[in-house]
């Protein structure tokens, strides 16, 4: 694999995070509302999530971050069925942006840690590209599960980010339990697997990002729990260590351990 100079030294796959975000984290309002049906919210929603932050993702992840689907095509086996996509989270701003132009013209939801809520002015705008905010106690985390079984009863798709942390243009997979599989097996719905894989462009030292699709992966439903929670991780686990190996290509920023 070629590599580049940029190099990041880490301590925890676990828990190092390289965002760059400096956010001070803000709870959720209390009594945050995880779905809205006021008629005014729904026609901004509408219009904001198509009419604006479509065609502006599109132009962005074409010009600026060079990404492409190599087999979008997986994706429209879903049809109107809700469904969850799981993918490696190597970029700050555009990973959120894939799922959503993957499933086009379904409706993406991204399950995101509550800090994203946290930046002023950008709530009401974040809530309508469909961010979804995990619970941090028990009444927001009933709301969180309803709010994601709601969506997918609507056929939207639901997209999760098992690795948690960013590290931004990383060409492994950093390992995850199944903690995030848990509502995934419960729905029974199914799931695909969103891989990033990074390949050197011919003239530039930025790569871009070929995004891999495969699926659908289904909940077993001879296993219970934990259990089938667990296959389904394994399965989202394998799969993309499977596509980087074979089609990641470029190292733009390595990644050491320190000792």
């Amino acid at each position: 694999m070629k590599t580049d100079e940029h190099i990041i030294y880490y301590k925890d796959e676990l828990n190092d995070d390289f965002s760059g975000l400096h956010v001070k984290l803000r709870p959720l309002a209390e009594g945050y509302r995880y779905i809205r049906t006021g008629l005014l919210f729904r026609t901004f929603e509408f219009l904001f999530y198509y009419g604006i932050m479509i065609p502006v993702v599109y132009m962005l992840q074409k010009v600026y971050n060079h990404q492409k689907f190599a087999n979008r095509k997986v994706l429209k086996q879903a049809k109107k069925d809700g469904c969850f996509l799981v993918s490696n989270h190597t970029q700050v701003q555009s990973d959120s942006y894939i799922g959503p132009l993957g499933t086009y013209p379904k409706k993406c939801f991204i399950i995101s840690h509550p800090h994203v809520l946290s930046i002023r002015g950008l709530r009401l705008g974040m809530q309508a590209y469909g961010v979804i905010p995990l619970g941090s106690n028990l009444t927001e985390k009933k709301e969180f599960l309803h709010c994601v079984e709601t969506r997918l009863r609507e056929g939207n798709a639901v997209i999760v980010y098992p690795e948690a942390h960013v590290w931004p243009y990383y060409t492994k997979i950093r390992p995850f339990d199944e903690q995030a599989f848990c509502y995934l097996s419960k729905q029974k719905k199914p799931m695909f697997v969103l891989t990033n894989c990074y390949q050197k462009r011919r003239f530039f030292k930025k790569p871009k990002i070929v995004t891999y699709a495969d699926g659908p992966f289904y909940p077993n439903p001879e296993l219970s729990g934990n259990h089938a929670a667990k296959e389904l991780r394994d399965i989202a686990y394998e799969t993309m260590c499977k596509r980087v190996q074979e089609h990641s290509n470029y190292e733009y920023i390595r990644y050491i351990k320190e000792e």
